[in-house]
């Protein structure tokens, strides 16, 4: 498959390509399939996104659903509303906001997520000041539901989180917590109610 790259200010037809690179200004017209995608610069597509790699260290905006294989987000992505975005791996130290649901198997966000819904087997959110950087990125993240195996959360607000081995850090305002396994909440967190037959220790 044909690679291609917008160093200045383009524009890439929808359809495959291997890897997909944008330091400038780039628009994709449609859904777009890639080996590799990396924004550095400013990417917008109207369409879905099919992709192996995704890394984004620049500003990434989608009308379409994203699903990938590994995703690195130091910069901002956002998905509009109603589109999901799905990854085996993803890691973020920047900001991701999607519309949907977010779907991983394994989650690491040192930044901010705001997205209805987060579900998958490890999820680790640990939204913190940033000093300059609050400018630019929210400082907590705000989530409808998280569910999952395993939940570490702080720096999050949200209405529901539900998983077996439960962490709610400082910083965090959750609505309800269903735990079946081990639950443990940092003293300044808030929560409304706890459900579930679990083992509740402080930190």
């Amino acid at each position: 498959m044909q690679d291609t790259r917008i160093d200045g200010v383009g524009t890439i037809a929808e359809g495959a390509y291997g890897s997909v690179k944008v330091s400038g200004m780039g628009k994709c017209t449609g859904d777009l399939t890639a080996q590799s995608l990396s924004v550095s610069g400013k990417f917008t597509c109207q369409g879905k996104l099919q992709v192996g790699k995704f890394t984004c260290s620049g500003t990434a905006d989608f009308g379409g659903d994203i699903s990938a294989d590994t995703l690195s987000a130091s910069g901002r992505l956002v998905l509009g509303d109603g589109y999901n975005l799905e990854a085996q791996e993803i890691r973020c130290s920047g900001y991701i906001r999607v519309g949907g649901q977010i779907s991983a198997d394994f989650l690491k966000a040192e930044g901010a997520i705001n997205a209805q819904e987060v579900v998958g087997d490890r999820i680790q959110i640990i939204s913190h000041s940033r000093g300059l950087g609050a400018f630019l990125f929210p400082t907590l993240s705000s989530v409808g539901m998280v569910e999952a195996t395993t939940v570490s959360l702080s720096g999050v607000r949200a209405d529901t989180v539900s998983g077996q081995n439960v962490t709610i850090g400082p910083r965090c305002e959750i609505g309800q917590v269903d735990c079946s396994g081990t639950l443990s909440v940092h003293r300044s967190a808030k929560i409304g109610r706890v459900t579930g037959d679990c083992v509740r220790q402080g930190m």
